[in-house]
């Protein structure tokens, strides 16, 4: 009797010894190779299989150029001066008169603050009519606007100014202290200036 059953389990143990190295086998972390051939165009599949060897590694290891192009690196600094569409100026006009064209009873001058420069490039100025600002530099508007003003008041005195508008604008993004769209200025006609402007480069800590 103990032979038999010494037997009995002997045979019970080889048994279930696969069934409990199957329960210990370890998870796969991916696909095996056959499955992933499997899943090629070349056999009616959605996945492009490409076997990497010298060949490949070579032609796809593409160093990204760093810094600027030739035409970057070339172009001019940017006039701020030059009025575009969409830029601001303020003008105010002085009349050698008490009684003028444009001022209030008792001023000798009159304000016109947020002249927008309008997408043809023209602004309005009453008596003086529209006037072509862009492609001009504030001293030219003045002396356009001198000359229509000259007719209708005695010795009129104009002053333009440029303000900060939406048609001469940079907008600054990626790793800086504060992204947006900035006004080309004439402290920030460069880029290491417009940069500053921004906040600086943001290094990561």
């Amino acid at each position: 009797m103990k032979i038999r059953h010494s037997r009995w389990a002997k045979s019970v143990a080889l048994l279930a010894l696969p069934v409990l190295l199957a329960g210990c086998a370890l998870p796969r972390s991916g696909p095996s190779k056959a499955e992933i051939f499997e899943g090629s165009v070349q056999r009616k599949g959605d996945a492009f299989v490409v076997s990497v060897n010298p060949r490949v590694t070579r032609a796809t290891a593409v160093v990204p150029a760093l810094g600027f192009s030739s035409h970057f690196l070339g172009a001019g600094i940017v006039g701020s001066d030059t009025i575009r569409p969409g830029d601001t100026l303020g003008l105010t006009i002085y009349e050698n008169v008490e009684d003028g064209l444009l001022a209030d009873q008792g001023l000798n001058s009159t304000v016109l603050d947020e002249v927008q420069v309008d997408g043809a490039g023209f602004i309005f100025v009453p008596y003086a009519g529209r006037i072509r600002a862009a492609g001009n530099s504030p001293e030219a508007i003045r002396r356009i606007i001198t000359d229509k003003l000259d007719s209708q008041t005695p010795d009129p005195q104009v002053q333009v100014r440029r303000l900060a508008g939406d048609g001469a604008t940079v907008s600054v993004v990626g790793g800086v202290g504060a992204q947006g769209v900035y006004a080309i200025e004439r402290p920030t006609r460069t880029l290491s200036a417009m940069l500053a402007r921004a906040g600086g480069v943001a290094i990561p800590s």
